[in-house]
């Protein structure tokens, strides 16, 4: 399930912020390092996390078995 703040984030190997799944379902993305953000153009960055990360914590989430 595609979620608003999941539009924001793009796949990487070596990503910058690690998914969470708190316990009510919702997965949450938490900075592993500062990321530049909206700064424009070259300056700004992508928040990054790994795909399969996420995939794996959303099987775990309950709303997943509805």
């Amino acid at each position: 399930m595609r979620t608003p703040a999941g539009r924001y984030v793009n796949h990487s190997k070596t990503p910058n912020a690690l998914p969470i799944l708190r316990d009510n379902g919702n997965i949450d993305f938490v900075a592993l390092r500062p990321i530049a953000g909206c700064k424009g153009g070259d300056l700004g960055e992508e928040i990054t996390i790994d795909y399969r990360q996420a995939l794996a914590l959303a099987k775990r989430s309950p709303q997943c078995l509805e």
